[in-house]
């Protein structure tokens, strides 16, 4: 099976360890994961998403800034994913592609690399996406956001879903003088 030029037997041949394997043809691949999104009939719509980075992973910028069925809907719109990031579009004005991406904004294979739409990977339910997306996609982590809010699961093998509640906290004005950490 290919996806956005990614070749994968993940389908049909479950990994050797049991769980989610970024190891593909003996090269450590970035992580990868699957988005989700219930829709109102209970069926689940999942995207992916290539490059889940450890320094800012997907279920932190899920949780924080697509937090609504109306922005989960619009990240899924995009299709499948380079990368995610605080924001869904770029500045109005400013470059933004794939080779040139501006900085915490998402990266879409579709709107900024000019790949083909790829069809989403439907699910009938919950049940069905986790038991399923793992080979779809070969992906090593899920992300779904069902009921109001992200669930998460980083390995094949955890029957548990795991929910993240993040607050993005604006410091004090005269904090961003004085340190540049900001």
């Amino acid at each position: 099976k290919t996806l956005n030029g990614i070749r994968s037997n993940a389908e049909t041949t479950p990994p050797p360890d049991g769980g989610g394997s970024n190891n593909i043809g003996g090269k450590i691949m970035p992580p990868q994961s699957a988005i989700g999104v219930q829709q109102s009939d209970g069926t689940i719509k999942a995207i992916m998403l290539y490059n889940d980075d450890r320094r800012s992973p997907a279920h932190v910028i899920l949780s924080g800034w697509y937090n609504s069925q109306k922005k989960a809907e619009e990240l899924l719109s995009l299709g499948h994913l380079s990368r995610l990031g605080e924001k869904i579009a770029p500045e109005f004005g400013e470059h933004h592609s794939f080779d040139k991406p501006q900085p915490n904004t998402v990266i879409a294979y579709h709107r900024d690399r000019g790949d083909a739409v790829e069809p989403y990977f439907v699910y009938k339910n919950l049940d069905d996406f986790a038991a399923r997306c793992y080979y779809d996609m070969a992906v090593t982590c899920l992300h779904v956001w069902v009921d109001g809010t992200w669930l998460s699961r980083f390995d094949r093998r955890d029957k548990k879903w795991m929910r993240f509640e993040i607050i993005i906290l604006d410091p004090p004005e005269d904090e961003y003088e004085k340190n540049d950490s900001f």
